[in-house]
């Protein structure tokens, strides 16, 4: 499952384009010293034309994917993800284009590890003159991070469903020793079990 939406921690300035970068080969050309730059982050960090097709993938992206930057390079996400995850992705792709405005999404992808949990955070990718010319982004692998947070949750749900278990134990209890001490008032004996104290608190005369 893929969650949106409008911010994220995750932050990347854009790289320069010239004006003239008007094709996808001048514009690989004035992306290869930030890429230079990028190859030093653990994050994937990558950048589409108008098509969808991958101008830039830092060394990251590529272990991520088990592939090389030459495998990448002008290819598209349906050569990289499943049908679904890949037309998620053009689809917030096309759509960051027509707003442009950032998006965050985050989720489940298929990469050559497995399924791993990444958030991602994607932007507009402007020319010189401002006009959108695709997008580009970063994304952060949070798996162990999710599981954590699953782990911590089933512990917190399964605690409270412990307390739910031991107050129900606790009232039948109490119901039990109210029905001995009614029992003992038949026989004219005294009540074996003091329960004032919860009587008080609970705003319930004493019998």
């Amino acid at each position: 499952m893929m969650k949106a939406g409008s911010g994220s921690q995750l932050e990347l300035e854009q790289p320069a384009v010239n004006q003239s970068a008007s094709t996808p080969e001048a514009i690989r050309q004035a992306l290869d010293l930030y890429s230079i730059v990028i190859d030093n982050s653990e994050d994937a960090i990558y950048a589409q034309d108008e098509q969808g097709r991958y101008l830039l993938f830092n060394q990251a992206a590529c272990r991520f994917m088990g592939k090389t930057r030459e495998q990448v390079l002008g290819k598209n996400d349906q050569a990289l993800f499943p049908a679904a995850q890949a037309d998620m992705l053009a689809a917030t792709n096309r759509r960051i284009m027509a707003t442009g405005k950032p998006e965050t999404i985050e989720g489940f992808f298929s990469i050559a590890g497995g399924e791993r949990y990444f958030v991602v955070a994607k932007r507009p990718l402007r020319g010189h003159d401002d006009r959108i010319i695709g997008t580009f982004g970063i994304a952060r692998d949070i798996t162990e991070q999710k599981r954590g947070e699953v782990a911590l949750k089933e512990r917190n749900e399964e605690l409270e469903r412990f307390n739910r278990a031991s107050v129900g134990r606790e009232l039948d209890m109490i119901a039990l020793k109210r029905e001995v001490n009614a029992l003992a008032r038949e026989l004219g004996r005294p009540p074996p079990y003091d329960l004032s104290a919860i009587d008080a608190a609970s705003g319930k005369d004493p019998p």
